[in-house]
């Protein structure tokens, strides 16, 4: 069955962006990594500590879009 709603659809796709642009994130970390911790590369590196930080703000986001998506999906099924 198609999913007709479109905010899911936009959901899905975003969160699909977000798990490519992790994949990217993690192979230009395993290919930068040159010492033998990569805590201590992140740390060290302010690029990278910039792009965890938008990251975490990113998968903030998803979930709190994926959370008024079910709020507002099930007041949808009430008043329907």
């Amino acid at each position: 069955m198609a999913n007709n709603n479109p905010i899911k659809v936009d959901l899905d796709r975003f969160e699909n962006n977000i798990k490519d642009i992790r994949e990217v994130s993690r192979e230009i970390i395993a290919d930068n990594t040159v010492c033998d911790e990569p805590a201590k590369f992140i740390a060290d590196n302010p690029i990278i500590q910039d792009y965890c930080d938008f990251h975490n703000e990113i998968l903030d986001l998803l979930k709190t879009f994926k959370k008024e998506n079910e709020l507002f999906t099930d007041r949808l099924s009430e008043i329907g």
